[in-house]
């Protein structure tokens, strides 16, 4: 049986918590929606409008590039003796709704924006990490949209 969203949170917390009760140093590093190459499942949905949820939503991306190259970032921050905190947000800087993603896929794609109403409740959360920009790491894909341009344009080198 598949995991439902929630059960997956209550892990992950958990697990999170189990960690910081330990004796161990660490650093915990929470990802946002990771997308690129084979992570296409919003510009799969974004095509069949029929299949988005009902309610409008939050969505926060993270390229799986920026990903390791963070934590490759932090691991030469550690060589060099710099205590990491014990808490990174990786996200891009560009949070947005659901359905705005969705629209702008659509739109790249040369295809018509879809009439799904946003509706006046969004549901999620907007996150920003307060950490990342404080240090000397740079994001190649600070927007979502940088990151779906490249993956889009690889998806179509390959056909």
């Amino acid at each position: 049986k598949q995991k439902t969203a929630y059960e997956i949170h209550e892990r992950l917390v958990g697990s999170e918590m189990c960690i910081r009760d330990s004796n161990y140093n660490y650093t915990i590093l929470r990802l946002s929606g990771i997308y690129g190459i084979g992570r296409n499942y919003m510009i799969n949905l974004s095509q069949d409008p029929d299949k988005w949820p009902e309610f409008d939503r939050w969505t926060n991306r993270i390229n799986e590039e920026d990903a390791a190259s963070f934590i490759l970032f932090l691991i030469k921050q550690c060589l060099s003796n710099k205590v990491p905190e014990k808490l990174y947000l990786l996200t891009d800087n560009e949070p947005v709704r659901l359905f705005d993603l969705l629209n702008w896929i659509r739109q790249y794609l040369n295809l018509n924006k879809s009439n799904k109403p946003n509706s006046r409740q969004v549901f999620g959360k907007r996150l920003r990490s307060s950490l990342i920009p404080k240090l000397k790491f740079k994001y190649k894909y600070p927007s979502y949209k940088n990151g779906y341009i490249k993956l889009i344009q690889g998806e179509k080198n390959s056909i």
